[in-house]
């Protein structure tokens, strides 16, 4: 007798009594004391799993009253949960007794050819091949939680030698990828994920597939997911290729969603390139500046010098107003080095605008001006709608292209003009500052908004004023636009956002 399968559980199904006592000989021949129940119907066997569910084999008889063969095995694998089932059959059943495999039963035995040793084999394989089913299931399930868990996807796919596309195995992780696609039906058709792929990537992700195939090398590949909602998902892809003996190729790999190391590597080159943007205009700044900044003082010395040896009032007269001249350069190159600083640092507010104020307060701290006493100022101001901006650097942007609309004019002229059209949207504010002056040559259109460009050798503004503009229309998110011809004037049109408060 075998002790390692002591008191070992037996239920055996069966309604003819000389096979029952066939079988509670050669259990008792084989096994060290068996617990053995014997029942002759389905539903007295139904009974049984109501009362105990811890039977180590189950023996079935096909030959029942109660139940055709194919449904009685079908409700006894039901019934059984984990216990292996033993099928035994007459001769005359061979063929169906093969089919029950497929349904779940563990082993089936002919009758006629039974022996002791024979069902004992066959009740140990059956108990350890379902220990390891078990087992096997039970490390599967493990698997499938843990690769469930993490956010990457891992998977399996196979390319097979007709061209079929599959993924034998895919986490659940990839719903969070994609979009409207069973993992089911990826797993049947991997093509499906194909439509997920941002359309400028899809060509370039197939070819590395391709050449990943050809050369049995790695695939990694970063690509781009676009979602029904516009959303783009960066994703990274590696896996290693193996082929088969049949001629199927399989990958195993994972994609992983890198937006948020996408998104911080392009805010990083971005700051680095305002870093080098800053450094340049810094270097920039420190050469002009100390040029701008020396030279009225250098003129004032100079004046100085020249009044110190004048014996007349007049002569002292004309040394002051010049004095007074180069003072104001210095002055103005302060002021749009205030302005640049406060554009640069000052965080960006939004506050309710009241753009007829703000115009008409613009213009008259303009007035002192020489040249705005001679020219007419039109503005025309359409605000039906609250518009909610920056104040300040609304300030700055209006101040430098209206003083610059003052400033160059054609002295000539008889009817100077400069005209200010504000019109304000529900979504942006557009306005347009227009002027009749002397107007820029056109091959200096695309550089007048550098810092410390000058568009003619007589100019005597500090350079950077339209770049104090260009950068605060910047902040905003807004544009602007030059239209402008030599000796007929500029027309300046830009666009801001409304940060309307809800």
């Amino acid at each position: 007798m075998h002790v390692a399968f002591n008191e070992i559980k037996v239920l055996s199904i069966e309604d003819n009594e000389g096979d029952t006592l066939l079988i509670d000989d050669y259990l008792k021949e084989e096994f060290v004391d068996p617990k053995i129940i014997f029942v002759k119907s389905f539903a007295e066997a139904k009974l049984q799993f109501g009362k105990q569910d811890n039977f180590d084999i189950i023996l079935l008889d096909l030959s029942l009253p109660d139940y055709d063969r194919k449904s009685l095995v079908e409700n006894i694998i039901d019934n059984a949960g984990n216990t292996p089932v033993i099928i035994l059959t007459g001769y005359a059943d061979r063929e169906f007794g093969v089919q029950t495999l497929s349904l779940g039963v563990s082993d089936y035995l002919f009758k006629d050819r039974l022996t002791a040793a024979q069902l004992f084999k066959s009740i140990v394989y059956s108990i350890e091949r379902k220990k390891n089913i078990i087992s096997l299931k039970e490390k599967n399930d493990l698997l499938s939680k843990l690769t469930n868990t993490v956010p990457i996807v891992i998977y399996q796919f196979e390319i097979s030698v007709d061209g079929k596309m599959t993924f034998p195995f895919i986490s659940e992780a990839i719903k969070k990828l994609t979009q409207n696609v069973n993992i089911e039906d990826l797993k049947n058709d991997a093509t499906l994920i194909f439509a997920n792929v941002h359309h400028d990537d899809l060509i370039k992700f197939l070819e590395s597939i391709v050449e990943s195939k050809v050369n049995l090398t790695e695939w990694a590949v970063e690509f781009r997911i676009l979602k029904e909602n516009n959303e783009i998902i960066w994703v990274k892809g590696i896996s290693q290729p193996e082929l088969k003996e049949n001629g199927t190729v399989v990958w195993y790999g994972f994609l992983e969603d890198i937006t948020a190391v996408k998104t911080s590597a392009e805010q990083l080159l971005m700051k680095n390139n305002e870093l080098q943007k800053t450094n340049e205009e810094l270097d920039r700044f420190v050469y002009s500046a100390s040029h701008d900044l020396r030279s009225p003082l250098a003129s004032i010395l100079g004046i100085v010098n020249i009044a110190e040896l004048s014996d007349t009032k007049l002569e002292l007269n004309d040394a002051l107003g010049r004095i007074k001249s180069n003072v104001k350069r210095l002055d103005d190159f302060i002021q749009d080095i205030l302005n640049y600083s406060k554009n640069s640092r000052v965080k960006v507010e939004n506050e309710l605008l009241n753009w007829k104020l703000l115009v008409e307060e613009t213009i008259d701290q303009l007035n002192f001006m020489v040249e705005a006493s001679k020219i007419s100022i039109e503005m025309e101001i359409n605000d039906g709608f609250s518009f909610y901006g920056d104040e300040i650097r609304l300030k700055i942007i209006l101040s430098n292209l209206i003083a610059n609309a003052i400033k160059y004019q054609q002295p000539e002229k008889k009817n100077k003009r400069v005209s200010i059209k504000v019109n304000v949207q529900p979504d942006i504010v557009e306005i347009i500052i227009e002027d009749n002056g002397i107007g820029i040559d056109s091959k200096y259109k695309d550089r007048i908004f550098d810092m410390f460009f000058r568009a003619s050798k007589g100019s005597t503004g500090t350079g950077i004023g339209l770049y104090i503009v260009k950068e605060a229309i910047s902040k905003l998110n807004g544009t602007i636009q030059l239209e402008t011809e030599v000796n007929t004037g500029s027309r300046f049109a830009i666009t801001i956002p409304n940060k309307l408060i809800a």
